[in-house]
């Protein structure tokens, strides 16, 4: 708050300026012209340390007065007389007229500063006139430091703007709001505000904004506080931004997944080296449902918002599926999409719905779906003669479809002239993903001298079906014979390396 009081100092004698006298005096000691400090203003209200004061001076010559006055000096100084900022020669002022004088000025310690504004003139006679205006200003600490900075933005996208305050003053400052100030860009938080921020400390302040139009534009933020000494100011400051036009493009890929989920690969394949269970417990897993992947990427310049794959099919329903609730610039993200409701070949209609800044869009694409077909291939055959009624059968059983088997069982199988041998006479594989094998081991007794074919059945489950297949072998019924014949351990050994060679070459069968 500023006072001020005007007086009018003439040989001694005080008069309030515009007023009566402060004290009877007789006419003779009225002087000629009568000087009045009609106004006094400070700008900015509140100065700063080492920054300029402005003090603006309107004098005037009183109409009364009956005598013109040259103003000879307007001086701003301590009231103990220390000059800080003066002028002179200022001209002179008829009865009735006025003038306006700015004087400026720094103050170099913060505080309350208790000046006056002195105005020293002479009348036509040659009398000096002399008038002073005391005036109280405060004056405070360097304003905070503000810096601003807005990140890549878009239009028609929100966009955050960072207003980092620091106090470099010897003092704490309280109530810092930042809020936006600028045309052009939609104000999507109100303000942004800390209760208070402490000497040499530094606080950043987040608004979000939208810009409107693309192009190069100037973003502006107001800062408002209250300083140590209980007064409000604020500062703008502002930074020029060029605003990018809003791409939007939303890649979509389907593609339908063939194998075990991710995660598993390694574990079934360990599994198909070591050659499966080898028990007969059931398949715990079970078969793969058929599915498949969708996923969305982000080619455009702006965060995409709630993206959702939304599939469907002429024959079934299926299930939305949520991607991400931002898909950042460049970020990719993939979905699996459940099948198994899908009774056989169709075309599968994928839409991925989303949001950018404040519109909403649809990509689409479509995939051929065909579902999964697992089918049994046995390689690297052996056929070997272990005793004198007893063969046994090795070999890899693989899975060279696009689907899972389930649960697979070599059994071999039972028939004229053959049958399972009781121990080893079946071997539980279970499941074979895509692309794995398993190897397996059966024996069967042969107890007809003349048989030619060693038959295996293999039971297994494909698309949720229970099937089963019988692969016969071709025999040698001679070798047999052979082996009958055949005395001592050395001629034995000979007859199962003949064996292995001979019907090492059987080949290879595939089942469907």
């Amino acid at each position: 708050m500023l006072v001020f009081t005007g007086l009018l100092v003439v040989a001694g004698t005080s008069v309030v300026a515009g007023g009566a006298p402060a004290a009877t005096q007789p006419d003779s000691d009225v002087p000629d012209a009568r000087l009045v400090v009609e106004d006094v203003s400070v700008t900015p209200e509140t100065p700063l340390v080492g920054s300029p004061v402005t003090v603006s001076v309107s004098v005037s010559n009183s109409r009364g007065s009956t005598s013109a006055a040259r103003i000879d000096r307007v001086e701003l100084q301590y009231r103990n007389g220390e000059s800080l900022v003066e002028a002179s020669d200022v001209g002179s002022l008829s009865a009735g007229d006025d003038l306006d004088l700015p004087l400026t000025a720094t103050f170099d310690e913060p505080g309350l500063k208790n000046v006056e504004v002195v105005v020293a003139g002479t009348d036509s006679d040659g009398d000096e006139v002399r008038i002073a205006r005391p005036v109280s200003l405060v004056v405070e600490q360097t304003e905070p430091i503000v810096e601003l900075d807005v990140a890549k933005p878009t239009a028609g996208v929100r966009t955050n703007a960072t207003v980092t305050v620091s106090n470099p003053t010897q003092g704490s400052i309280r109530d810092v709001v930042a809020t936006v100030a600028s045309g052009g860009f939609e104000r999507l938080t109100e303000k942004s505000a800390v209760a208070e921020l402490a000497a040499g400390e530094s606080t950043r302040l987040d608004v979000g904004v939208r810009p409107q139009r693309a192009g190069d534009q100037r973003f502006s933020v107001d800062v408002s506080y209250t300083t140590g000494a209980g007064v409000q100011r604020s500062k703008r400051v502002g930074r020029d931004v060029s605003v990018s036009p809003l791409v939007t493009d939303v890649g979509v890929q389907v593609t339908q997944l063939v194998g075990p989920p991710p995660g598993q690969q390694a574990q079934d394949t360990l599994a198909s080296l070591v050659g499966g269970s080898g028990s007969e417990s059931e398949d715990e897993q079970g078969p793969r449902p058929p599915r498949a992947q969708v996923r969305v990427t982000n080619f455009g310049n702006a965060p995409v918002k709630d993206v959702v794959v939304v599939p469907n099919a002429s024959d079934a329903m299926l299930a939305r599926e949520p991607v991400a609730t931002t898909l950042s610039v460049g970020e990719s993200r993939a979905v699996t999409v459940d099948l198994s409701t899908l009774s056989g070949p169709a075309d599968l209609n994928v839409a991925v719905d989303y949001r950018v800044g404040t519109e909403s869009g649809t990509q689409r694409t479509t995939l051929p779906y065909r579902p999964d077909r697992g089918r049994i291939r046995l390689t690297g055959i052996n056929v070997t003669q272990t005793d004198e009624r007893t063969v046994t059968v090795s070999g890899n059983a693989g899975n060279i479809g696009t689907g899972a088997i389930s649960g697979l069982v070599v059994e071999a199988g039972d028939g004229s002239g053959v049958a399972p041998a009781d121990q080893k006479g079946r071997y539980f594989v279970g499941p074979i993903e895509s692309g794995q094998f398993t190897p397996f081991e059966v024996q069967l007794t042969v107890t007809d001298e003349n048989q030619t074919t060693v038959p295996l059945n293999l039971t297994y489950r494909v698309d949720d079906q229970q099937r089963t297949r019988t692969v016969r072998l071709g025999f040698n019924e001679r070798l047999l014979n052979a082996s009958e014949e055949s005395t001592g351990g050395g001629s034995g050994f000979l007859l199962v390396g003949l064996l292995v060679v001979t019907f090492a070459l059987v080949g290879i069968y595939v089942i469907r």
